[in-house]
């Protein structure tokens, strides 16, 4: 009898509950806490890179024992930064996706369109949507970018200005430690 009550009302995780991560810049939605874990593995450094970082650059950015959260807002200061366009109080949605079939479907419900990037920047609801086993550091910067591009302008650049200055930022995140 047990059993059947068990299938019959599965938990709340399995059933896909939205949770959510919040820091000071960034809101991360994810249903499986396992999606957040694996995000956080993909743009992290990995110990080897801090030990890199502090024997050429010395004691000076982000702490290896920072959280997630503090994390994510430094690489989202880092990005507006770079970019040379200060938005202190610009805050930002993360949407943490099962896959790239779920990235592409979700695009495609939105834009009318398919997609087969493993992530994508909704400017309408702030959101970056992103299938966290395919993301880096460099993708989630890029992303970031065109939420930073997005509110900085009082009219928007031309798409094809806005994606070279943010494949600029995906290229300087990704070849400089972080």
């Amino acid at each position: 009898m047990c059993t059947l009550f068990f299938l019959a009302f599965p938990s709340a995780e399995a059933q896909g509950e939205e949770h959510t991560y919040q820091s000071k810049l960034v809101t991360i939605n994810y249903n499986d806490k396992h999606l957040l874990e694996e995000f956080e593995k993909k743009i992290r450094p990995s110990s080897f890179s801090y030990a890199l970082n502090a024997i050429f650059l010395g004691e000076g950015g982000i702490s290896k024992d920072a959280s997630l959260g503090e994390f994510v807002d430094a690489l989202f200061q880092r990005v507006q930064q770079i970019l040379g366009m200060p938005l202190p109080s610009l805050k930002v949605k993360i949407q943490l996706l099962k896959d790239q079939k779920d990235v592409s479907w979700t695009y495609a419900s939105i834009a009318a369109k398919l997609t087969k990037a493993p992530a994508f920047y909704w400017q309408k609801t702030n959101t970056i949507y992103l299938d966290p086993h395919e993301v880096s550091r460099g993708i989630l910067a890029h992303e970031m970018g065109h939420a930073v591009i997005d509110h900085y302008f009082v009219i928007r650049p031309p798409p094809k200005i806005a994606e070279m200055l943010c494949q600029y930022v995906d290229k300087e995140i990704s070849s400089q430690p972080f």
